[in-house]
């Protein structure tokens, strides 16, 4: 790393306040990554993740608990209290910036964007433009947007840039924000108002990139390659922007009609543009419809694709067009595909783990490819739990259909006697509109709307009296009353989790039973308090849901569970145990704390399905599929293990429906259409597998957050990045640690 300039405060990190003409080494390090000047200190982060930092800390934004205003003259690791990558907030760094408002040192903050997609910062905060919703100085690093109540709260972030006091951001989905000083507009949300947490400043999701001047100015370019700027003081910040008039842009207005700008920056009131080549966004689109695809742990024949080898990359399994419906249980799979005969509905087939006749097929093998089970093409209901698996036949809507249990029979799971059975076979003459499992008990709701329950009970958990506890072989009535102590509760949904039942009534209304004792904490029944039994159902809350989903965990002696549900306002919650798989973020909630009530995921109010397994998925009406907990499928694109906010599958394809597995998961992708409605309608369906993070990758080639370059300057011809701060410049020499992106010049450059 080299620089040059005002060296007052030592900023120029060469062990000297000596000013220099010419460029200087900083020390001997040869493993920098990302270097940012603010306006009389200098902040870099290097390969391992560790943070650096010199020149003067009087507000803190050195971000290790301290302030000097003495001149620090060398790199000081700031990545207290431990200096190795494991530092107290998590992950590595993989973006940092500083800058300095405008009228001098007074202000200068650091913010920070990590290998997990969080955004942090601290220093000055006069503003709020820390986005901590206080205008308190931080000497620590705090997240950006941690409060459930932020807008933004628990988004990914991509790119970020900073005014003197202000900054912008585009997170993963595309969409463009901004916090802090306001009263020239800069914000760009049409108002003067200061921000002191992050405000979505447009309704599009086509945000790449975002850059910004140290007077008020802001520009960003869409995935189209145009770009866009807003801010400005008046004259001179306007024509940077390309705006004749003196009048302040508030929001996003376009600059010209070119679409080949692929980065921006800016200086004092100035504005540069970078053209390039621009690669054509990758939209939401469908593959062939109804494809099988496959990638990650193949095993027990997952991937059904005809192997038990891993995949490291999506690959075609299956020529099927005609996928409508997916289950999964512990390592084996039930799907529907759609048949158009008179009188058909869907085949049923299934794959991957047999030995227990989970199958269905009549063996007691494992399928390495979807084999269909029986010659019957009206099922019309699956649901796939540890080793035995259930199907509704011959299903009509409203009336319902005939209920069918086969595989393992340990605990009466399928709803008749003891002997196993390794073919569909029906469970009495009751008409069933819903079924569900996941362990070894069930759930089903009989065309009357009302609730059944059978199979294991050690933890109450068919919800059948207070105090019984015994396995129950066949179907049993669960009678739950009104408020009113008369009338029967209607129900329409039904989910299972391991010692756990949920089921959502006809007014939406959520209810739980059963015990997670693996759970000392409680909260795995979202009722509050230590709440561990609860032997019959009993109602979460007032409010009115229309998805639930739960991940189980088996230590050996317990279960523990993380449970999600989605609201009927379309918004994302999670409670329950929340640390899985050795890892913290199994709720998605960016925390490591347990949670016995319903606790805010995401505020978006677009998802409409959820499932919950090592790595939890869910989908939203825009067809994109996100993904949290341990990294153990492919699509997230983490090498840190873990991702503790819901992260995208940007992998283009328009999702339709998810399910999980122990060790792998799968999904269906194709046109989505009444996106308004409670759930996604697919019209067309393709069948996508992922498997375990570990031994898969996401298939397109790409390592999630782009690594920027800038084009040589000055002497010799092995520049590899420069940036410059108020009044000094710094740069990196030497071969990129990878190949480049894309050119992206970064706000403050000076020269």
């Amino acid at each position: 790393m080299w620089a040059w300039g005002y060296n007052n405060y030592g900023q120029l990190g060469n062990g000297t306040t000596a000013t220099s003409l010419v460029p200087v080494r900083v020390g001997s390090s040869t493993d920098w990554q990302d270097v940012s000047a603010g306006y009389i200190t200098t902040i870099a982060i290097k390969t391992n993740g560790t943070v650096w930092a010199w020149g003067y800390n009087g507000y803190g934004q050195f971000g290790n608990n301290t302030t000097s205003g003495s001149p620090i003259t060398t790199p000081t690791n700031v990545s207290t209290p431990s200096p190795t990558i494991t530092n107290p907030l998590g992950t590595g760094w993989a973006k940092i910036k500083m800058t300095g408002y405008r009228g001098g040192m007074n202000g200068d903050y650091t913010v920070g964007l990590k290998t997990d997609g969080t955004l942090w910062a601290w220093g000055y905060n006069g503003w709020g433009q820390l986005g901590d919703g206080t205008t308190t100085q931080r000497l620590t690093k705090v997240q950006v947007a941690a409060n459930p109540t932020d807008a933004a709260y628990g988004k990914t972030w991509l790119d970020f840039a900073l005014g003197d006091s202000e900054i912008h951001a585009v997170a993963a989905d595309g969409t463009l924000w901004g916090w802090g000083s306001n009263s020239l507009g800069e914000v760009g949300d049409g108002t003067n108002t200061e921000r002191h947490s992050p405000v979505q400043i447009s309704p599009e999701r086509d945000w790449k990139a975002v850059g910004a001047a140290w007077y008020a100015s802001t520009i960003a370019i869409k995935t189209d390659g145009s770009a866009w700027g807003w801010g400005g003081d008046g004259a001179a910040s306007n024509v940077a922007l390309g705006n004749a008039s003196n009048i302040p842009v508030r929001t996003p207005t376009r600059i010209g009609n070119g679409n080949n700008w692929i980065g921006a920056a800016g200086a004092y009131n100035s504005i540069y543009l970078l053209s390039g080549t621009v690669t054509p966004p990758v939209t939401p689109a469908v593959a062939v419809a109804g494809q099988l695809w496959t990638s990650g742990r193949g095993l027990y024949g997952e991937l059904g694709n005809g192997t038990t080898s891993d995949r490291f990359s999506m690959g075609l399994a299956d020529s099927s067009t005609n996928w409508t419906a997916i289950s999964g249980g512990n390592a084996h799979y039930l799907g529907l595909k759609a048949q158009t005969g008179s009188g058909e509905t869907n085949s049923l087939w299934t794959w991957g783990y047999g030995a227990n006749g989970q199958l269905g097929n009549g063996a007691n093998t494992q399928a390495n490819s979807p084999v269909k089970v029986g010659t019957s093409n009206d099922w019309g209901k699956i649901s796939a739990g540890v080793e035995h698996s259930l199907a509704i036949k011959s299903y009509t809507g409203n009336t319902g259909g005939d209920l069918y249990s086969w595989g393992t029979n340990t605990y009466g799971q399928l709803g008749r006697t003891n002997t196993p059975l390794n073919t569909p076979q029906k469970i009495g003459t009751a008409r069933w509109l819903e079924v569900a499992t996941r362990q070894y008990h069930n759930l089903g709701i009989q065309a009357d709307g009302s609730l059944w329950a059978w199979g294991r009970n050690d933890y109450k958990q068919l919800g059948m009296s207070p105090t019984s506890n015994t396995n129950q072989p066949t179907p049993v009535k669960i009678n739950v009353l009104k408020a009113d102590g008369v009338t029967p509760v209607q129900w329409s949904k039904v989910y299972t989790g391991g010692g756990t039942s949920y089921a959502i009534d006809t007014d939406g209304k959520l209810w739980s039973w059963g015990s997670e004792p693996g759970n000392v904490n409680g909260g795995n029944l979202g009722l509050g308090g230590n709440i561990i039994t609860q032997p019959q159902p009993k109602k979460i809350n007032e409010d009115t849901w229309k998805s639930f989903s739960s991940s189980i965990y088996w230590d050996g002696t317990y279960y523990t569970e993380s449970d999600f549900a989605i609201r009927t306002d379309g918004t994302l919650w999670g409670w329950g145990y929340n640390v899985y798989w050795s890892n913290t973020g199994g709720l998605g909630d960016g925390t490591a704390s347990f949670r016995n009530v319903p606790t805010l995921i995401s505020p978006d109010t677009d998802w409409v399905k959820v499932t919950g397994g090592m790595t939890s998925a869910a989908i939203k009406t825009d067809g994109t599929l996100w993904m949290w907990g341990s990294q153990y499928y492919a699509c997230t694109g983490n090498t840190g293990g873990k991702y503790t906010t819901p992260t995208r599958c940007g992998d283009g394809k328009a999702y339709t429906d998810v399910a999980a597995t122990t060790g792998s998961l799968i999904a269906l992708t194709g046109t989505i259409t009444n996106p308004a409605a409670n759930g996604i309608v697919s019209t067309e369906g393709n069948l996508w597998t992922g498997g375990l993070g570990a031994l898969g990758k996401l298939g397109n080639g790409t390592s999630g957050i782009n690594q920027q370059a800038l084009k040589p300057i000055l002497d010799g011809d092995d520049w590899r990045e420069v940036k410059g701060g108020g009044y000094h410049g710094v740069g990196n020499k030497g071969s990129p640690p990878q190949a480049a992106g894309y050119s992206l010049l970064k706000q403050n450059c000076l020269f």
